[in-house]
């Protein structure tokens, strides 16, 4: 595949970021990296491709890290975005950087629509914070069979097997 965008006259973000993404679908970290930092004018769904490759390689560190850049270099991230940081916060523990990924979403009236807020259920599930849990399942204006799943699980892992089937 890389023969081709080798014989591209000019490589724009799409084509790029189309490579970035089979890098990873394949496993090849690394070389995903090296052609992202191969390209020069880098919008939200380059960055958001890359974090989100890096979450299904195992790699949330890295994830953040790149987050963070994306933060620097001023580019505005999506709900695409902010579910791939949640999941990496659920799994390396990093439940400060999950809250203020959901003040953020609240201090700029980012909508919460049924994918970013099962990803926040199940960080706040994670943590045991049900409270917070219910809060964003009462907080949304749709909610789907997924985010129905999040809040019975979550109920479930705390010890809430009667909020768990009444939600049911």
């Amino acid at each position: 595949m890389k023969n081709v965008f080798d014989e591209m006259p000019e490589r724009d973000v799409v084509a790029m970021t189309v490579l970035i993404l089979s890098y990873f679908e394949n496993g090849l970290i690394e070389k995903a990296c090296d052609t992202f930092n191969l390209v020069n004018a880098k919008d939200t769904v380059c960055w958001t491709s890359m974090i989100d490759g890096l979450v299904r390689n195992g790699e949330m560190n890295k994830a953040l890290e790149y987050f963070r850049g994306m933060q620097r270099e001023g580019v505005r991230a999506n709900e695409f975005t902010f579910v791939c940081v949640l999941s990496a916060c659920a799994q390396l523990e990093a439940l400060e950087l999950g809250k203020w990924i959901h003040s953020y979403m609240e201090k700029y009236d980012i909508v919460i629509n049924h994918f970013v807020g099962s990803a926040l259920i199940n960080m706040y599930s994670r943590y045991g914070i049900i409270e917070e849990t219910e809060r964003v399942f009462q907080g949304m204006k749709e909610r789907e069979i997924s985010t129905y799943n999040s809040m019975i699980v979550g109920f479930a892992l705390n010890g809430k097997g009667v909020e768990a089937v009444e939600t049911f």
